[in-house]
């Protein structure tokens, strides 16, 4: 882990470089067509200005519900555990928890 002087600020999503985890979350999240009310990313050609405004919001505030879900999460690992977040590999294990409590729900 790099020490304190060495970390940067958290970049906006927009300036990120995609990376194949960005293209991951970005390809998931197009994909919920009916989530952004779309039928297909086609449509997006024939809108009107103020419907792109619309999916435009539509898309920001989905991307900002997955964040706080995640933080939501996060808080509540921390409040069971807070030694979780010591262990090096912390966010992959939680990551795979994710995944096998999908597997279990599914």
């Amino acid at each position: 882990m790099p020490n304190r002087e060495s970390t940067t600020d958290f970049l906006e999503l927009g300036k990120w470089k995609l990376d194949s985890l960005v293209q991951f979350i970005l390809m998931t999240l197009f994909s919920k067509n009916s989530e952004l009310e779309i039928s297909t990313w086609n449509d997006l050609e024939d809108m009107e200005e103020s419907h792109i405004d619309s999916f435009v919001r539509i898309l920001i505030k989905t991307i900002e519900e997955y964040a706080n879900a995640g933080f939501s999460y996060l808080q509540s690992r921390f409040e069971e555990d807070r030694n979780v977040f010591n262990e090096t590999y912390v966010f992959a294990d939680i990551l795979k928890d994710v995944v096998e409590e999908k597997v279990e729900i599914d």
